[in-house]
């Protein structure tokens, strides 16, 4: 039988006939999914290219099916029915268009091999994998997607010659660590957002929200105008929408008690404030589904407030301020970067719990809170290790050690420090040559309370082979400078010290 238009669709082609004579998707069913598709797009059905509407973050994406040209109609239009179907699942439409780039991929060897969509078999599947996919992260990828593509058109009354089954690949794969962002980043923009008012209001209550509380951009964008609450003199209540874009998440509202006597949370008061009365004020000029949404853009106040404005001011706020990380380089830092670094400052605390920070970043389970990294983005102690590698070059017996940048201070007078018997080699930071010092350095080391970090094991044995080398000529020289031997051998007792503790906590984790 051939397509037929529908009559109350009649743009859109039903098809009642043939994939080897077995009928694809009823009108039925189409009347239910071009209802779903009007709720996220305005585009046409038909269309080769979607804007779908992302409400969390108060913008639109295309989502294209530009590959699916050389592909039959009625394939195509199976997969528009599918990816509508993700729509109402909640899927993010970074999932959704990969899914889209991989069955498009698989229909298309479908498509070549001229073999019907209904006669697939498993070994046809296989004989695909075996072709294009070559890792096996990638392999289980597309085997996900085709046995979910082909499990909805069996839900569509599509019958096929046999049941595909499809094993998945062991995959043990190191996850890197996550990294907060530097600390020198945050203080700079914490001092920047913190203490000039002159800013826009919308960016700077964003980032004072997200610096106080661990909600997500996409919640933070989509409170309310009436977000603020008085339970008692004293405390304001800010109430938050907390849901995520992934399937099986519920809105609710988050509600965080703070104090207007802290002087943090007045400022991010006062700015509430504001931004309600710009937001009250500019409410005519938006589309009504935006009504009644604090975030009303500063730039644009016919529309609200995006992730990607918010970002965008990130970027340029540390670009023309001269923000740099620890490596000296321009900071890059986004929007979920703050609240990471939250939930970081919060386990590292000591004063709230990892479960408290657990509901308050709304995570499902304590493994996600509890794997969040607690080095920055960039390790400072490798950073500094190559500074040591050119204050300590007599260390290093590699190229890349000789070939190093100029010191700071003339070679010459590094070389003397390095002579005298008495500089003290202090790990992470330089030489010191003023034996009149007692700093905290020494004594932090010896107490019992200081619990060596790993990541600064290389400096100890870096200061320790270089000791070694002085004790050395300390003890050939006939002249035998007693004192000078006492104070070397001091100071490698010392780091060998570090450096067993640092070996003994490692071995007993």
């Amino acid at each position: 039988m051939l397509a037929q238009p529908s009559e109350e669709y009649p743009d859109i082609i039903v098809v009642s006939g043939s994939l080897s004579n077995v009928p694809l998707i009823s009108e039925a069913s189409f009347k239910k999914y071009i209802e779903i598709l009007s709720h996220y797009s305005n585009s046409a059905f038909n269309d080769m290219e979607w804007q779908v509407k992302v409400p969390e973050y108060h913008t639109e994406q295309r989502l294209s099916f530009n590959a699916f040209i050389n592909i039959s109609d009625k394939l195509t239009m199976l997969v528009k029915c599918w990816v509508i179907s993700f729509f109402s699942l909640s899927y993010s439409l970074g999932t959704i268009k990969s899914k889209i780039a991989q069955i498009s991929g698989f229909l298309s060897y479908v498509e070549d091999s001229k073999i019907s969509f209904t006669g697939i078999r498993r070994s046809f599947v296989l004989t695909f994998l075996s072709q294009y996919v070559d890792s096996p992260l990638l392999y289980n990828s597309m085997v996900c997607t085709i046995l979910d593509f082909l499990d909805f058109a069996s839900q569509n009354k599509i019958t096929f010659s046999e049941t595909i089954t499809l094993p998945l690949l062991s995959t043990r794969i190191k996850t890197p660590v996550r990294r907060a962002p530097d600390q020198c980043v945050i203080d700079a923009l914490d001092h920047f957002f913190f203490t000039h008012d002159e800013i826009p209001t919308d960016m700077r209550c964003v980032y004072l929200l997200l610096r106080l509380i661990l909600n997500r951009i996409s919640e933070v964008l989509n409170m309310a105008i009436d977000c603020l609450a008085y339970p008692e003199e004293g405390i304001f209540t800010i109430l938050v929408p907390t849901r995520k874009e992934t399937p099986l998440h519920r809105p609710r509202i988050s509600k965080y008690s703070r104090s207007l006597l802290s002087q943090y949370t007045a400022i991010l008061y006062s700015t509430l404030q504001k931004q309600r009365e710009y937001a009250f004020a500019h409410q005519s000029d938006l589309p009504e589904e935006y009504s009644n949404f604090l975030f009303i853009s500063s730039e644009f106040p016919t529309r609200l407030l995006t992730a990607t404005d918010f970002n965008a001011y990130l970027k340029k706020v540390c670009e023309d301020n001269k923000i740099l990380d620890s490596k000296g380089e321009i900071a890059h830092i986004t929007s979920h970067h703050l609240r990471h670094i939250g939930v970081v400052q919060r386990l590292q605390s000591g004063i709230i719990t990892p479960v408290q920070t657990k509901n308050e970043a709304n995570h499902l389970s304590i493994s996600t809170t509890m794997g969040y990294g607690y080095s920055s983005m960039h390790d400072e102690s490798l950073h500094t290790s190559n500074i040591l590698k050119n204050v300590f070059q007599d260390a290093f017996s590699n190229s890349d050690a000789q070939s190093s940048s100029t010191l700071a201070l003339p070679p010459k007078k590094y070389t003397a420090l390095q002579n005298n018997p008495f500089t003290r080699l202090i790990p992470g930071l330089g030489l010191c040559s003023n034996t009149t010092c007692i700093p905290r350095f020494e004594s932090c080391l010896q107490c019992q309370h200081f619990i060596p970090d790993k990541y600064y094991n290389d400096y100890f044995l870096e200061c320790s082979a270089l000791i070694k080398k002085r004790l050395d000529n300390l003890y050939k020289d006939p002249r035998k400078n007693e004192s000078a031997i006492k104070f070397n051998e001091k100071y490698l007792q010392l780091y060998n010290g570090v450096i067993e503790r640092i070996k003994a906590r490692n071995e007993s984790a």
